[in-house]
């Protein structure tokens, strides 16, 4: 499923769900997934710091490993 075909899918579910919803219903299911959508945005932007700072991390350690190849190729 692209991007396109998935706004469609929930345009559709959205529109015929909310025929079935009250107000209260309706405002209560928006406030829900506000709060999904913001803890989800809040979770992901935490795993990618998380995945940054491991690359990084993995990055100096490879650069160290290999300035240790070289000075031991050196000194041989």
């Amino acid at each position: 499923m692209n991007g396109e075909e998935l706004a469609i899918l929930i345009n559709a579910l959205a529109l015929s769900s909310a025929k079935c919803l009250s107000i209260d219903d309706l405002n209560i299911l928006v406030a829900v997934f506000t709060q999904l959508a913001d803890t989800y945005a809040t979770i992901s932007v935490i795993r990618s710091i998380e995945e940054s700072k491991t690359a990084a991390q993995s990055e100096r350690n490879e650069t160290s490993q290999t300035e240790e190849d070289i000075i031991a190729l050196e000194t041989t």
